[in-house]
């Protein structure tokens, strides 16, 4: 008993020691991004990416083979990838079967050898069906869109995980191979540089391109279908092509055609543009953005529909500035977005400003941020309205001739000024509420015998004054008016968010106007340079300024990145006491 005791004792203890060592082995299966954890996987280091992708003739389906060289960084007896619903039926590493698991969104790869710390290898993977995903955090994650132009595939902040595996992080930048297979009628198009077209004998033609710099996942983008091509003269020795979807508005077509003043411009205000290529590909559908995929900027024609050239412009703008920040120098993890937002925001602003000067004016930074402050303040969409502004609102169509009573009337002046109000105004207003109600345009003329020069109001207020009026309001997504510091993006924060597009343009605005031209425009450029083809977060800019311009720049910075509310802005005449919530009475 004595011994069989201690063998049993001995067998559990040596499958304890073996379990561990293997648990020790195997590759984590997210990287800990803070705002979406299932994300990426650890273990190794992508290298680069061929993928050959056949699609049907309807394009709702795909024969694909990807293969991933990678470096092991520990040793690994199995590791992951990113991958959705698609069905696997071939995987080999080092020209070896291996196990596999799925469990959407992961994929578990066991080679038939331990892969050594510091150990290149390489992994194919055969697979097929409808892209997709069971994850319901990535339910809005990018688009795999069809349209009557035909298939758009975009992956921010993170798609490429439903049609090919990958380790879809941005931390863990490679190179790409693309091949494109479908109907030969069909334009088949990939960013990066053009390699080669083949017509082959079934009717297909296959079309290949090739990333050759690092570049994360969500820069990749594909269009399939009845795309046209149109070439610009180059700017430098980038070579431009765009690719327009039918219905590309004239507006559209001439801020596209703004590609080569842009690259020049950040080119000489920023590093040289970093890639051999630029351009532009339209998308006949109404995605609501645009997206900055690596020199091949991807732009919705609903954008283009109004005649706001301006406007359409300054988005073209915007993502080419994400060549430089996003593309080249990329962030680490999604906390650190205003790298690539605020970065874009402000120079796509810049830009506009010098471009359309006689048109917009010479104070057009300025008055942006100017007007957008209200709002950064109080961490909320907020309106700024005078008196006159706030009467003549009221009195609109959109309120309607509903009359409200006494206890509708006190809380729709309770709402508006934010409690401001004094108490006797509002009694005295209450008190005239005859027992039919008051309509808005009757609270319109009481509001406009008060005493007070504007008030700001939240654009969430605002509805629910509409609501009260009986009309109907548009649903929004829960949290659809905050505006974080851009900086302080956590788990549940949408990283798109205002605050941190403009507020974090404004961040570089105040650097600006506090350590001069010359020294800030050449601060983007060492950064740049210092950074190429790597990753960053907000605390290497941090580090940075503060290593280049001083602990004041730096702290001034971490204030408009982190501070709740936004600083006052000295320079601009701006001071966080005055745009609080409510109205000025006398």
């Amino acid at each position: 008993m004595k011994l069989l005791t201690k063998l049993l004792a001995t067998t559990l203890f040596s499958s304890l020691m073996l379990t561990t060592a293997l648990a020790q082995t195997a590759g984590s299966d997210s990287l800990g991004d803070s705002l979406y954890s299932f994300m990426g996987n650890g273990g190794y280091d992508a290298l680069d990416y061929t993928i050959d992708l056949r699609f049907s003739p309807d394009k709702t389906t795909l024969v694909g083979t990807t293969t991933m060289e990678a470096t092991a960084t520990q040793d690994l007896s199995s590791f992951n990838l990113d991958f959705g619903s698609m069905t696997v039926s071939n995987v080999v590493v080092n020209g070896a079967a291996a196990r596999f698991a799925q469990a959407d969104p992961e994929m578990t790869i066991s080679p038939s050898t331990t892969l050594k710390k510091g150990e290149k290898f390489k992994v194919s993977i055969v697979y097929s069906g409808k892209p997709g995903t069971k994850l319901g955090a990535a339910a809005n994650f990018g688009q795999w869109l069809l349209s009557p132009a035909g298939l758009t595939v975009l992956a921010e902040p993170s798609l490429m995980f439903t049609w090919s595996p990958v380790n879809e992080h941005p931390s863990d930048k490679a190179t790409f191979s693309l091949k494109l297979t479908s109907d030969k009628k069909d334009t088949a198009v990939a960013n990066g540089e053009f390699i080669s077209r083949t017509e082959n004998t079934d009717g297909t033609a296959s079309s290949s391109y090739r990333i050759a710099t690092p570049t994360s996942t969500y820069f990749v983008v594909m269009v399939v279908g009845n795309w046209k091509l149109e070439e610009e003269p180059k700017a430098g020795n980038v070579r431009i092509r765009h690719y327009f979807a039918p219905g590309t508005s004239d507006v559209m077509r001439k801020a596209i055609a703004e590609t080569g003043n842009i690259i020049t411009f950040y080119s000489k205000l920023l590093t040289p543009y970093p890639f051999t290529e630029a351009g532009a590909v339209t998308s006949d559908n109404d995605l609501g953005f645009a997206l900055e995929t690596q020199s091949l900027i991807s732009m919705p024609t609903s954008f283009g529909q109004g005649e706001d050239l301006i406007f359409t412009t300054e988005v073209v703008a915007h993502e080419y500035a994400h060549q430089w920040f996003g593309a080249l120098v990329t962030f680490k993890n999604h906390e650190d977005m205003f790298m690539h937002e605020g970065f874009a925001e402000y120079l796509g602003t810049v830009y506009t400003a010098s471009r359309f000067a006689n048109q917009v004016g010479k104070t057009y930074l300025d008055d942006n941020f100017e007007n957008f402050y209200p709002t950064a303040v109080n961490g909320r969409f907020v309106s700024v309205r005078t008196r006159a502004e706030l009467v003549a609102g009221l009195r609109s169509n959109r309120f309607g001739s509903k009359k409200l009573n006494a206890t509708e009337i006190s809380q729709a002046l309770d709402s508006m000024f934010n409690g401001t109000l004094p108490v006797t105004a509002r009694e005295k207003i209450v008190a005239k509420v005859p027992s039919s109600g008051l309509s808005f345009v009757q609270l319109a003329d009481e509001i406009n015998a008060l005493e007070f020069t504007r008030v700001i109001i939240s654009s969430k207020t605002q509805l629910q004054l509409i609501a009260l009026s009986g009309a109907r309001v548009p649903s929004r997504p829960e949290n659809w008016d905050v505006v974080t510091p851009p900086g302080k993006v956590k788990a549940g924060d949408d990283p798109f968010n205002a605050g941190v597009y403009q507020r974090g343009a404004m961040t570089l605005h105040a650097l600006r106007a506090k350590i001069g031209e010359d020294a800030f425009w050449k601060l983007l450029r060492d950064f740049l340079e210092k950074n190429k083809f790597s990753n960053v977060s907000n605390k290497d800019w941090l580090d940075f300024v503060e290593a280049n311009v001083g602990k004041e720049a730096r702290t001034l910075q971490e204030r408009w990145l982190f501070d709740n509310v936004a600083p006052d802005f000295p320079e601009l005449g701006l001071k966080a006491a005055d745009f609080k919530l409510g109205a000025d009475f006398k």
